[in-house]
């Protein structure tokens, strides 16, 4: 989990023959955050210290003239704790439990040595408050390889950190891709991502869901707007697609193509620039209804034929005569 140490714990088990139940014990201090050495009062052994517990310790000095009158001063340094190794007994647990000063523990002791360590019992209590849980796995199939961050996958909760790890995997037993899935809880975040960018994210605190490939394409939800960004888009729709919006702008720097045997419009329609029609599929050319209004010259090929007269070939009643085309100016 970022910011905090994962404790690639050395092996124990193999020593377990040499502990010794040493004493039930009394944690004297708060277990800091990346460590997993503990001061703790082993009141089995000192059972009559009284008073409030503290990790405190405690120098006591005399001095004294010796037979050849030099004065000597010595000094005694006491405490009624020590200090304790964690004893993990699962080989997945990454830290230690978040114990806290006057929990239970039990206390080992190495052979006859002054190592000692200690675990949880099942009545410990006071210990369960800010938690950080980090589980590890290992992804690698060499016999001789140790345990370390770029072969392990882990899971991560901390309440200190308000941060889960939900998934972190490497690529040490060769795998193409490695995978985070992080939650950010203090900072509203949610992030789903691989090693190569691609990328899916929540921001809670400023309303953003976004989902971005490695290669730049995304769509961005914020808030009420969407925004697309991509070198192609399609949609497959087999029945209806309707868009219910107050102003519609299409920017295309080339063309729009439309491909339909029938597109309707209705309500007014404003042109700038140019328009280009030809025969459909059946020949009809182009066909509107209603009064237009032309401003400007117009220039045409072929005949107009108007209310079945033809322009170029329609006869005068006064002659009877077909009126020969315009003479060009």
């Amino acid at each position: 989990m970022k910011g905090y140490n994962i404790l690639i714990k050395e092996s124990i088990m193999d020593n377990l023959n040499n502990l010794v139940p040493y004493s039930r014990g009394i944690a004297a201090i708060n277990l800091e955050l990346n460590t997993d050495i503990l001061t703790v009062w082993p009141k089995s052994i000192l059972p009559m210290v009284d008073g409030e517990l503290h990790d405190v310790i405690e120098e006591y000095t005399t001095e004294y003239t010796d037979s050849y009158g030099n004065k000597i001063s010595t000094g005694v340094r006491t405490s009624n704790t020590i200090v304790a190794k964690w004893l993990c007994r699962d080989p997945n647990m990454m830290v230690p439990p978040n114990v806290r000063r006057g929990a239970e523990v039990q206390i080992y002791r190495e052979a006859n040595t002054d190592y000692f360590y200690w675990e949880t019992v099942s009545n410990s209590k006071n210990y369960q408050k800010l938690e950080t849980r980090i589980m590890g796995y290992s992804n690698t199939q060499n016999e001789n390889e140790k345990p370390t961050p770029e072969n392990t996958w882990t899971q991560g909760i901390s309440t200190h950190e308000k941060k889960v790890n939900v998934l972190h995997t490497t690529k040490s037993d060769g795998e193409k891709w490695a995978y985070d899935v992080n939650v950010d809880v203090k900072q509203g975040l949610v992030n789903i991502m691989d090693d190569i960018g691609n990328l899916i994210k929540i921001d809670s605190g400023n309303g953003i869901i976004r989902l971005q490939t490695a290669q730049g394409a995304y769509i961005e939800i914020n808030k009420r707007d969407i925004t697309i960004s991509c070198d192609n888009l399609t949609s497959n729709v087999s029945q209806v697609t309707q868009v219910n919006t107050t102003q519609m702008q299409n920017n295309a720097t080339a063309n729009i193509d439309t491909v339909t045997p029938i597109q309707t419009h209705t309500g007014n329609l404003t042109v700038a620039g140019g328009i280009s029609a030809g025969p459909g599929g059946n020949g009809s050319g182009f066909e509107m209804r209603g009064d237009i209004k032309h401003i400007g010259n117009m220039t045409t090929e072929g005949d107009h034929i108007i209310d079945g007269k033809s322009f170029n070939g329609h006869r005068h009643s006064e002659t009877q005569s077909i009126t020969s085309p315009p003479i060009g100016g």
